[in-house]
């Protein structure tokens, strides 16, 4: 099957993962629910070089008389943002975005991606907003048609897990049997607690503001599938890491993808592995229905798009090798849904960023009545 391996990471307590929006000049700073593929990627390149004793003293920065040997382990790429030119990452090949496993006893049973944004709750059941191709439509854009929906009453996205059963039907358009236990916030559940205010990124004495975190529930980890260009036996170890600013504390655990493992995984994950080049350049459909399982970049309006569901577009970034932080890129969210007329075909301008697991989308031959 390849060098694919699933590694989970263990919340070890609270957890915090920043954003560009996570922290202002006010009195709460709110977390991200899942682990952005930067992080991971930051994470798993820090700990191949210190398990193999090529960090300095403090753990911090790679030890420039062995840069050769850097070089090959964890490559050149700077990763200084997701418009990134290098995109040597050395025996990292490939990331698969974000999920959630399950697991007992030390074997996985189950796996979960959120579910599309078009998925909401209804009789206790987990149903399909239907649309319909309609030359009347309400359109922003001079098209021959647009979409009108037909579902009626009003719709509100679910916010739940959905399983490797639940991406089935989907992806055949069939509603499933909706399980409150799968809401993200009962598996990734909020909390809160006490901080110190800043102003001009500096704290306040005495005064304090309220963080937002989160803590998982027990029996449920993130996951991600890595493709390695070479085996990583003593290379990459189970390990304890941090991951985020706050350096929030995770067991990370490493488990080779062999049929039983993949076996579990959503349908979505499935095209991770038959082969998935991340680095087009450009992404072509001709289904009619497009769903982004991970974060869309991309520059200006992507053509021959008739109908979107989505939430109001964001922005993210990350930190460079010196800690600060880079330009911030505006997305369109995880879970959005394109309707695009059999002809869907935009430029990857952000190939680094397709490498680690964003740009992720599937296709869904629905009939679009």
């Amino acid at each position: 099957m390849g060098n694919y391996y699933l590694i989970t990471f263990t919340p070890l307590g609270r957890f915090f993962f920043g954003s560009s929006q996570s922290w202002g000049e006010s009195f709460y700073a709110k977390s991200l629910e899942f682990p952005t593929q930067t992080t991971i990627l930051g994470s798993l390149r820090r700990t191949l070089l210190k398990q193999n004793n090529l960090l300095d003293d403090k753990l911090r920065y790679p030890i420039n008389t062995v840069s050769e040997d850097v070089k090959k382990l964890t490559g050149t790429s700077p990763a200084k943002g997701f418009d990134e030119n290098d995109l040597n990452l050395g025996i990292i090949n490939k990331l698969s975005p974000v999920f959630v496993t399950r697991f007992e006893k030390e074997n996985i049973i189950e796996a979960f991606l959120p579910v599309p944004l078009d998925v909401f709750i209804s009789d206790s059941k987990l149903k399909i907003i239907q649309y319909k191709k309609d030359d009347n439509a309400v359109s922003s854009r001079d098209d021959k048609y647009a979409y009108k929906k037909i579902t009626e009453g009003k719709t509100y996205s679910a916010r739940v897990l959905g399983n490797k059963q639940f991406w089935d039907d989907y992806m055949d358009s069939k509603e499933v049997n909706y399980n409150s236990s799968l809401d993200i916030e009962k598996i990734i559940k909020p909390t809160s607690q006490p901080g110190i205010a800043r102003e001009n990124r500096n704290k306040i004495d005495k005064e304090f503001y309220r963080k937002k975190d989160f803590m998982m529930k027990e029996g449920y980890v993130f996951g991600v599938i890595v493709e390695f260009t070479d085996g990583i036996d003593n290379k990459l170890k189970n390990d304890f890491v941090f991951l985020g600013g706050e350096q929030s504390k995770f067991e990370m655990k490493i488990t080779k993808v062999e049929d039983t493992v993949k076996s579990y995984l959503p349908k979505p994950i499935e095209k991770f592995f038959n082969c998935y080049d991340p680095i087009v350049d450009d992404f072509r459909s001709s289904a009619e229905k497009i769903v982004f399982i991970s974060h869309l970049f991309s520059e200006g309006k992507l053509p021959c798009i008739k109908h979107s569901v989505m939430n109001n577009m964001g922005t993210i970034r990350s930190l460079n090798e010196t800690g600060h932080k880079t330009q911030s890129f505006r997305i369109i969210p995880s879970g959005s849904v394109f309707y695009a007329d059999n002809n869907l075909n935009f430029n990857n301008d952000f190939k680094f960023a397709s490498k680690i697991g964003y740009n992720f989308f599937i296709e869904v031959n629905e009939e679009i009545k």
